[in-house]
């Protein structure tokens, strides 16, 4: 597999049925949330996708995860849902 499938392989870890608000515990949508951004940073950070080219997939899955877990954190939503996120922006 390239990286570059990896990538829009993730996007589909944020639709449903496999992020489903109604049947998954909050916890472990938490979970996957995290596991796609730091698989969606690992690709950044180790340069195995260009991130000037592929920059618009990377803002679709960054604010997918913003907005899949603004439910998530009712009492603060964290400036990045994604742990050192600054790096790929």
């Amino acid at each position: 597999m390239h990286a570059e499938d990896l990538l829009f392989g993730l996007g589909l870890f944020l639709r449903e049925p496999w992020l489903d608000h109604g049947t998954q515990e909050p916890q472990d949508q938490r979970v996957q949330l995290r596991l796609t951004s730091a698989l969606i940073g690992m690709l950044v950070t180790n340069r195995l996708i260009d991130r000037g080219r592929w920059e618009c997939p990377l803002m679709d899955l960054h604010a997918r995860i913003r907005s899949a877990s603004s439910p998530l954190y009712p009492r603060r939503m964290p400036r990045s849902a994604i742990p050192k996120a600054e790096g790929w922006r």
